[in-house]
């Protein structure tokens, strides 16, 4: 791993034949060269999601440069709401439109579709929007959930592979996510499917086909991010929205230079820095926001500062510092500017918090505590004030006195330990508060015994 300043350093690496590789996130600034041809949709574009809010604002803009047919292919085809309206705004610019009711990832469906395809339009370019969201930290995910996620992704893309492939295409575009890229708690699934269409594209450009795939931040005007309080939520850590405008600019930029795999995201990277480092240094997006100073490695004899500073306070008073603490992260979490926003009695849910939330909070307060708190704290501590004195019992907790035991107990107990260890898988509790380092030692079936004995 030449290039990692530390083997704990980098936390997205690929081991290939020809060597390591680490993952970086960099800018994409235009060629100096003279200007390419622009690209423009000729034929029949199919788009997938047609009526949903991004697939609509990506017709209106293939309809805006002259597209002579639009197939727009959602699940409730013409009963969508603003189906109509919407086929006479871009017959309006000229487009001709057929809607059909169709899931991308039903293989029959979809052919069927591709076949209504007038003769003398023939298919062109494919622009596939489909997309779902169903959020959950990745020990929770079902795989309910998991198929829903990855059947617009996966599923819908390999049939369009298929049907695409019996034509001339100028354009395969398929709508990624920067939640692939940047890291988001609780769209461990979504970030698979999303990460799997980045991939995709390239082996098809490999292969002759013009894909694209781009990694969307957030846009306005409907969809997946058009809600005011996620884009708060976004906004606090770095990505503002984008017009439709702007980020159908940076689509048409891509697909004039043919680009294979691009992030399109409205992004404040000294923002987003404070977020993607507020834990620890995240490698991958370095060159944008930079690593912050490395911490100095510790040992387990070193106290955190808080507990040295609680080790000279009252009782009543360590608990006042833990509880301003709490209410400090509540608050970055939710994006608050003021800590008086979250009252010490005022439950989680109450404030909005989901599982995803309490991921990032129980993240923060391990930061700041040297401990490892549970990812369920918050649900069994609901308030402020009952996790500050959780906190506070886990930081003081005197530790029990220590006996020598005699040997046979010592070895007995060593060897129950050591195979507890080898055999014994650990908790989702256990596994959620591991370390990228501890996850790949236990993979490989050689995680050090607690007890440390040799064989």
């Amino acid at each position: 791993m030449r290039g990692a300043r530390r083997p704990g350093d980098e936390d997205q690496v690929a081991v290939r034949g020809t060597g390591v590789l680490l993952r970086r996130l960099k800018r994409a600034p235009l060629p100096d060269d003279a200007q390419p041809a622009p690209w423009r949709p000729e034929g029949t574009t199919l788009v997938t999601g047609g009526t949903g809010a991004l697939g609509s604002h990506v017709a209106r803009w293939l309809a805006y440069h002259g597209a002579p047919h639009l197939l727009l292919v959602s699940r409730r085809g013409a009963n969508a709401p603003g189906a109509a309206e919407l086929v006479a705004d871009f017959e309006g610019l000229g487009s001709s439109v057929t809607l059909a009711a169709c899931d991308a990832a039903d293989r029959d469906a979809l052919t069927r579709a591709v076949d209504s395809i007038p003769a003398e339009h023939p298919l062109t370019a494919v622009m596939h929007t489909a997309g779902i969201v169903d959020d959950a930290p990745v020990n929770e995910v079902a795989a309910g959930q998991l198929e829903r996620v990855l059947r617009p992704k996966s599923g819908a893309v390999s049939h369009l592979c298929e049907l695409a492939a019996a034509h001339d295409l100028s354009a395969f575009v398929l709508f990624s996510s920067a939640g692939s890229l940047l890291p988001n708690v609780g769209q461990g699934a979504y970030a698979a499917g999303n990460a799997y269409l980045s991939a995709l594209a390239a082996n098809l450009r490999a292969e002759g086909i013009p894909a694209l795939s781009v990694a969307w931040g957030a846009w306005s005007g409907g969809g997946m991010a058009g809600k005011e309080e996620f884009a708060k939520f976004i906004s606090h850590r770095g990505m503002d929205l984008m017009t439709p405008h702007l980020a159908a600019t940076a689509l048409q930029q891509a697909l004039d230079h043919g680009d294979t795999d691009v992030m399109v995201a409205n992004v404040d990277w000294a923002r987003a820095g404070k977020h993607l480092n507020a834990i620890r240094p995240h490698p991958m997006v370095s060159e944008l926001v930079g690593t912050g100073p490395i911490p100095a490695a510790t040992t387990t004899t070193e106290q955190p500062a808080l507990l040295t500073r609680l080790s000279a306070l009252t009782p009543q008073q360590r608990l006042d510092a833990l509880l301003d603490l709490v209410c400090a992260e509540v608050s970055t979490v939710l994006g608050y500017a003021r800590t008086e926003r979250v009252a010490p009695d005022q439950a989680f849910r109450d404030l909005g918090f989901d599982s995803v939330m309490g991921i990032e909070l129980r993240n923060r307060l391990n930061k700041a505590t040297g401990l490892r708190v549970s990812p369920t704290a918050i649900f069994d501590h609901p308030t402020s004030e009952a996790l500050a004195r959780h906190l506070l019992d886990e930081l003081v907790a005197e530790p029990a006195p220590f006996t020598e035991p005699d040997r046979e107990t010592a070895s007995s107990a060593a060897a129950t330990a050591s195979q507890a260890a080898r055999h014994e898988p650990p908790a989702a509790s256990q596994i959620d508060s591991m370390s990228i380092e501890e996850m790949i030692r236990m993979a490989r079936g050689d995680r050090p015994d607690p007890v440390g004995e040799s064989e």
